[in-house]
């Protein structure tokens, strides 16, 4: 679908275009002005373009009207704006030839990039990013590269370095944990992948097509929809809250939609937290024996529970295996920086998930598998230092916006690295805006949702260092009242 505009997005449209554009250097004037130039150099604003009028993007933007105005000036110095009483602000009709001799590109995602919690993008270190769970590298990993020895690696880089499947120590090692679980696994029914991400699209690419549609919780992971749209899939949503997954409505809209896929994560679920207690899993076990539609289950987050509760099995454990694809990560539990992701799902799907890996890139890096495979080895260590970290983390967030920002609502996740933050007034999109002009970063609730849904709700990570998060949450309170003076 072309998302260029060559008519008029609202205020509230361009503001969410416009993404992070508050992290560029200079006066708030010449950081709007740039980030509109590069809409517009993008081919995401085209020639002719009507503006929104200053006074409603400042308010869509929570800034002062002035500064609008001063950066429409600068673009219609430039040649890029045209003023015209009675009839707004456009961009100039010439605007390729005027602004930078360049062919105005075909159209790109840049809303998805400049917003999303896994952007390539990035936040300056002066900002505390509260947006994105990032977590650290586990002592374990550092303990077990200082035991590697030459010979180590030597013997790692015998292999060929082109194996799509994955390395089979690696396979056989997920295949072993998946069965110690309670779901008997061989190795030749998993797949490693660079993360999770790449899990996803691998499985959206083999099992979309254009127009099917795709059942997804509502909230969700925000990753799931640029890799579920850009498969052509037509979404349909089911809501999740603190207990987890409405599972009468998953059934009512499986047996009204007939989707292709299901994506589900009933372990502590992305953004809520939430863990589905055992009859809700069991309905969608058996829903998927009952369903020609394939259930993918988001298994990442599982094994970072932050209280006492052992970590369920997955849901292919107790229904029909056949018809259900676990996508799993040991990156939240060891580091963000080691991609390594797995797929489990039946053989057949396997060998056709490995042909599309091999286009993808030739297979993940054997280094970081050889080390991965060294690391699962000491997987009882991992999740005890790793789950400590994290409860510890979540009771210092907690307490903090407690006592710093007592009107905001939030209930203990049962797992997972964040929370789900209800504000009490205004709207999470512009309150995002203005934290991040205060410093501090954090995803609004409508990219946690395929309707735009949650415009009341924040995804706050509590994956940071004790300190920073300390600094981030104090910042967050500040720009609330800012905020709210701003906005009364």
């Amino acid at each position: 679908m072309d998302r260029r505009h060559s008519s008029a997005p609202s205020a509230e449209q361009l503001a969410r275009m416009l993404g992070g554009w508050v992290e560029n250097a200079g006066r708030l004037p010449e950081r709007l002005a740039r980030a509109l130039r590069l809409l517009v150099q993008l081919g995401e604003l085209l020639p002719g373009t009507r503006l929104p009028s200053e006074r409603t993007l400042a308010t869509a933007l929570v800034i002062s009207r002035s500064t609008v105005v001063m950066a429409y000036d600068l673009l219609r110095g430039e040649g890029l704006l045209d003023t015209k009483s009675g009839s707004g602000h456009r961009i100039a009709n010439d605007v390729a030839a005027r602004s930078t001799g360049m062919t105005i590109p075909a159209p790109f995602p840049w809303q998805h990039r400049l917003t999303s919690p896994e952007s390539a993008v990035g936040y300056p270190r002066t900002v505390v990013d509260l947006s994105a769970i990032a977590i650290s590298a586990s002592p374990v990993l550092l303990e077990v590269l200082a035991t590697l020895t030459a010979e180590d690696w030597a013997s790692a880089m015998a292999e060929p370095g082109y194996l799509p499947l994955g390395w089979p120590p690696l396979r056989r090692a997920v295949a072993d944990e998946c069965s110690r679980r309670g779901l008997p696994t061989t190795s030749e029914q998993v797949m490693i992948t660079s993360g999770a991400q790449q899990g996803m699209s691998l499985v959206a690419g083999a099992l979309i097509q254009p127009g099917d549609v795709v059942v997804v919780e509502d909230p969700l992971y925000p990753g799931q929809l640029p890799v579920l749209r850009e498969a052509g899939a037509r979404l349909r949503t089911v809501p999740v809250d603190s207990r987890g997954l409405d599972i009468e409505a998953l059934a009512r809209t499986v047996d009204l939609e007939r989707p292709r896929l299901v994506f589900v994560s009933p372990t502590h679920h992305n953004p809520t937290g939430s863990l589905l207690g055992a009859d809700g899993r069991a309905r969608i076990a058996a829903l998927a024996g009952a369903t020609s539609a394939v259930v993918v289950e988001l298994y990442a987050s599982a094994d970072l529970p932050l209280n006492d509760h052992p970590v369920p099995a997955p849901l292919a454990a107790v229904g029909n295996s056949d018809s259900m694809v676990v996508i799993g990560s040991l990156s939240p539990l060891v580091w963000s920086g080691l991609r390594i992701g797995w797929l489990r799902a039946p053989e057949h799907l396997i060998a056709s998930l490995g042909q599309a890996k091999a286009v993808a890139d030739l297979g993940t890096s054997l280094l970081s598998q050889f080390v991965a495979t060294r690391v699962m080895e000491r997987l009882p260590t991992l999740n005890r230092h790793r789950n400590n970290e994290l409860a510890s983390r979540c009771e210092q967030a907690m307490d903090l916006l407690g006592e710093l920002l007592p009107d905001f609502e939030v209930t203990r996740p049962d797992g997972g690295a964040c929370l789900w933050v209800r504000i009490p007034a205004g709207d999470a999109g512009q309150f995002a805006h203005f934290a991040l002009r205060d410093g501090v970063a954090v995803l609004p609730g409508h990219l946690c949702s395929a309707r735009g849904a949650h415009q009341d709700r924040l995804r706050l990570s509590f994956a940071c260092d004790p300190t920073r998060l300390h600094v981030g949450i104090e910042r967050l309170a500040f720009a609330w009242a800012d905020y709210r003076r701003h906005t009364h």
